[in-house]
């Protein structure tokens, strides 16, 4: 599956830098600064034709959270890392697009809860940091996942300097 992932995006960045197949005039490529919910990021696109580009994109966003409540101390820390290879379908030639492709999902969220020396009562009755011990919990996602979207982006075209993507 990895050597699937590594080719799908060694080609589409060989097509993004070589210019392959681009019409007269066309924009060699653009680079984008993004934010969003997976995190801050760089993009690489560029169209190939009139109606089809494609993207290389890199998220990444950390956030931790420590807090002590009632006695038992709180650990969280969230991690949103994607890589992004995608091929754009803009089917009217204008700033619509149809998009698909795959993403490396390096998204989780990792946490650990300890009760502190004075222990934690649960219905009246006390227990020690010893006897409750930590709690861990880790969320995940598969590693590879398929990435289908619609949006519009206002760069697309040879005479476009600035966009924008929703």
């Amino acid at each position: 599956m990895w050597r699937k992932i590594a080719v799908a995006a060694i080609v589409v960045a060989g097509l993004c830098l070589t210019g392959f197949a681009q019409e007269e005039g066309a924009a060699r490529f653009g680079i984008g600064i993004k934010a969003g919910t997976p995190g801050a990021g760089v993009e690489l696109g560029m169209p190939f034709t009139s109606n089809f580009g494609g993207r290389l994109g890199f998220n990444y966003f950390t956030y931790s959270y420590d807090t002590t409540q009632e006695g038992i101390k709180y650990d969280a820390d969230l991690t949103l890392q994607t890589v992004a290879a995608l091929l754009d379908w803009h089917p009217t030639g204008g700033s619509f697009r149809v998009s698909g492709g795959v993403l490396y999902n390096g998204n989780e969220v990792e946490g650990k809860a300890k009760v502190g020396a004075g222990g934690v009562d649960i219905n009246g009755i006390n227990y020690t940091a010893d006897q409750v011990g930590t709690l861990k919990a880790k969320v995940d996602f598969n590693n590879i996942a398929p990435y289908v979207g619609i949006g519009w982006d206002t760069s697309f075209g040879a005479e476009r300097q600035w966009g924008i993507y929703l």
